[in-house]
Formats: structure tokens, sequence, C-alpha cells
């Protein structure tokens, strides 16, 4: 039977086919979670893709204000107006 190794060669087992079986199937399995990394700089794009995500995260709340929101207490950003809190408070509870 032949099959290929990890490193990519083929390789021949001369044994009984049950043996061989067995030894192709595991094999197989020893493949699953098998992956390679490589490295290498980034390009000028994609670095400046990352800038422009990560400007565009919104930021937490510097000042908040706790609520209890169904029988827990919950942390809201001081610059929602209250519509929006009794909005959030309607979603949780």
């Amino acid at each position: 039977m032949k099959l290929p190794d990890l490193g990519g060669t083929v390789i021949t087992i001369k044994s009984d086919q049950k043996k061989a079986k067995r030894c192709y199937e595991n094999s197989l399995k020893t493949k699953i979670g098998v992956f390679t990394v490589t490295t290498r700089a980034p390009s000028e794009e994609e670095v400046a893709r990352a800038e422009i995500a990560r400007e565009r995260r919104p930021e937490p709340a510097v000042d908040v204000l706790e609520r209890e929101i169904g029988g827990r207490m919950f942390k809201l950003g001081k610059s929602l107006g209250q519509g929006t809190q009794d909005q959030i408070a309607e979603v949780i509870a």
C-alpha cells in the first residue's frame, strides 16, 4: 500500500491488508490538526486596514452609572440619553 507521510513523500507499506489499512487510517487522523505557520511582514495595505479597524472600534464609556435591571446591576454610559437607557433596560429585562 502506498500513502503520503506528513512530509509529503510517498511511502510504501508491505504488510497484510488489515495492518496497512489501520496505518493509512491513522495517517489520516494525524493530519486533521496539522497546519503550517508561515511568518512574513504585513503589507502596508494590511497595516492600514488594521489601523482603520482600530479607529472604528467603540471605546468603553469613561463616565458610567450603575443601574439595577432585572435584579442585576449593570453599568451604562452617562452619555446615553434616558430614553436609550430605558430601551436597554427593556431588552435586558
